[in-house]
């Protein structure tokens, strides 16, 4: 079983075959709602970006990099789902729900979602991702005919949420294991 918390480098404890389950919520006026587990996900990445601004010093006769400056920051993401639910063929088809199972495409463009990414891997350390708002749109068609099972791919663009997150408005990375909450009800005879 891996260890709960990363090893100092150089360690083999640092290789990671990475697996784990996602969890996305709906961000309602600017709150985030309760994470629902999204079924197997068969691909989860993720990418920390930035724009930045180079400085030239022109006082030699090659101007000279002197500086850099970030003048943008954020994430993307890029993941697969292969279970076709309700909820998932939703946001893919950037829908609402015009009936029990009825999707009206296209209805719903402005929504935003927190994701939750949860590690199961039993090799190397464990690091739970929390993205606390993010854009998803579909990255891809959805086959409706062929020989393998059918998966939707999308991807995100990550926003700043800095009133609800001001130390780390983006995401956080935690290391340590996954817990489970088991609820014991006990019944006693009148």
């Amino acid at each position: 079983m891996a260890d709960q918390n990363p090893a100092v480098s150089p360690s083999t404890d640092n290789y990671v075959l990475g697996k784990g389950y996602l969890m996305i919520a709906l961000i309602t006026n600017g709150v985030a709602g309760a994470l629902a587990d999204v079924g197997n996900c068969t691909k989860f990445d993720f990418q920390p970006t930035e724009q930045s601004v180079e400085h030239m010093s022109s006082r030699n006769a090659v101007k000279e990099q002197d500086a850099e400056t970030v003048i943008q920051s954020g994430y993307t993401l890029d993941f697969t789902l292969d279970e076709i639910s309700v909820a998932n063929l939703t946001m893919f088809l950037k829908g609402t729900l015009g009936g029990q199972k009825v999707i009206l495409a296209n209805t719903n463009t402005n929504q935003y979602y927190a994701l939750k990414f949860i590690p199961t891997n039993d090799v190397g350390p464990k690091w739970t991702h929390n993205f606390w708002k993010c854009k998803i749109s579909p990255n891809g068609n959805l086959p409706l005919i062929g020989d393998n099972y059918q998966e939707m791919s999308f991807s995100g663009k990550g926003m700043s949420d800095r009133t609800n997150h001001a130390s780390s408005p983006f995401f956080t990375s935690v290391a340590g294991t996954t817990t489970t909450t088991t609820t014991t009800t006990t019944t006693t005879a009148a």
